[in-house]
């Protein structure tokens, strides 16, 4: 399992993030993720209904229970980015709670971590190489 910029307690993020998230407008969106919605559904009618139900879910957010993340037994490949809006040592102390996990901190921001990054594509293929 990969796991990217993920959360499992809200003081995992930076500080702010859910004040910004409560103002956050869909004019904001990633034109690419906008693209690639409508792509699988023009109606623009869903597309704000889809951004409005994933904010409430962001700023409603609630911990995960570090036992319920202890209980992870897939292995587990956690990625991050250094300056993501995931802290770095969330993502570690993510690390150490999960058995068979892995960890790659990235330079860069939050979305360098998915597979449209050359460089990120490139050490997960050297990642994979040590994790076999």
């Amino acid at each position: 399992m990969v796991v990217a910029s993920a959360v499992y307690k809200r003081s995992g993020l930076i500080p702010g993030f859910f004040d910004m998230m409560k103002k956050t407008t869909i004019s904001q969106m990633p034109p690419e993720l906008k693209a690639a919605i409508l792509k699988v559904n023009p109606d623009t009618t869903k597309l704000q209904l889809m951004f409005e139900k994933d904010r409430a879910r962001m700023v409603d957010f609630k911990d995960i229970k570090e036992e319920d993340i202890k209980s992870i037994s897939a292995p587990t490949l956690i990625v991050n980015a250094d300056k993501d809006v995931v802290r770095p040592e969330h993502a570690i102390e993510l690390y150490r709670l999960i058995p068979n996990a892995h960890l790659a901190i990235f330079p860069g921001i939050h979305g360098n971590t998915s597979e449209k990054s050359p460089q990120f594509n490139l050490n997960l293929r050297h990642i994979n190489m040590i994790c076999q």
